[in-house]
């Protein structure tokens, strides 16, 4: 099975995020949600909340064999989120070793 990694941060574009995983879903891609920023229940830039599975820091070590494993990684944008996404030295290295 495909597997696919959704990082989120707070003040993500919601619908970038929710379609990705959608999609993926919908094609039998397993996906897991990411978040960082210290809560498990990101906020978006529209006030909207998204639940996420694995939360870094303090899931790093499964953030990163995640990544390890993972077919395809996605950042849904969004000022907010993609300036703590680019921060992130976790995802950064996710996105490296993909």
């Amino acid at each position: 099975m495909k597997r696919a990694l959704v990082y989120l941060a707070p003040g993500f574009e919601e619908l970038e995020a929710v379609s990705i995983v959608d999609v993926l879903r919908r094609g039998g891609v397993e996906v897991r949600v990411v978040a960082l920023g210290g809560n498990k229940e990101v906020e978006g830039a529209h006030g909207i909340r998204v639940g996420a599975d694995v939360l870094l820091p303090e899931d790093v070590a499964e953030a990163a064999a995640l990544a390890a494993s993972a077919d395809a990684i996605a950042l849904p944008g969004g000022m907010g989120g993609m300036r703590a996404l680019r921060a992130s030295g976790a995802v950064l290295d996710a996105l490296r070793a993909a």
